[in-house]
This record gives C-alpha cells, sequence and structure tokens, in this order.
C-alpha cells in the first residue's frame, strides 16, 4: 500500500523535472537563437551516431532538487528549468562520449 502512496509523488517529480528542463531549454532558444533540443542529446563518435535523453546532466539534478524541500514537484520544476538554461549540451556530449567510449572498448 506504501507504494500506491509514493507512486504519484515519483511521477510527478519525474514530469515536473521534464517539463522544467523543456522550458529552460524553450527559455534559452528565445534568449540565444540558437537551435537546442533539451530533451534529446546527438552526436557522432568514429563508429556511431547516438541519440540519448540528456539524464545526466539535466534530469538528475532537476530530481536531486526535489529532495531540497517540499512541494517537491516544484523544486523538480525549478531544478529543470535552471538546467535547461545554465547546462550546455556540450557538457552531455562529453560525458556520454568518454562513457560509450569506455564501453565500446
Amino acid at each position: 500500500m506504501r507504494a500506491l502512496k509514493v507512486f504519484p509523488l515519483i511521477v510527478s517529480v519525474f514530469l515536473s523535472a521534464l517539463t522544467g528542463n523543456w522550458v529552460g531549454g524553450q527559455i534559452r532558444i528565445a534568449q540565444t537563437g540558437q537551435p537546442f533540443n533539451p530533451l534529446i542529446c546527438e552526436f557522432e563518435t568514429d563508429r556511431r551516431r547516438y541519440r540519448n535523453f540528456p539524464s545526466l546532466t539535466r534530469f538528475y539534478p532537476a530530481v536531486f532538487f526535489a529532495a531540497l524541500a517540499k512541494p517537491r514537484w516544484f523544486w523538480a520544476f525549478a531544478g529543470g528549468v535552471l538546467m535547461g538554461l545554465i547546462v550546455d549540451e556540450r557538457l552531455e556530449q562529453a560525458l556520454l562520449k568518454k562513457v560509450f567510449a569506455y564501453l565500446e572498448g
């Protein structure tokens, strides 16, 4: 029964973080005019082309903001907006290139 009580909280935090990332990305597009997709990170290596959700640099920090205070959905949204505004796609690409290079051997 506890899982049924916690599930709506988890879903609201995740959706708020995603929405915040998208809103922050849209504000960034309006300010800089650069094409930017806040929900998909694309890059190429020597061997392959990758499309990934930017979880390491934008989503997880936004979810971490939810642990700061209540209401959790609000802080997840605020963290998502902040990460969407501040974090550039190049950081996610650099991290993922290192991860995939390690995995590919």
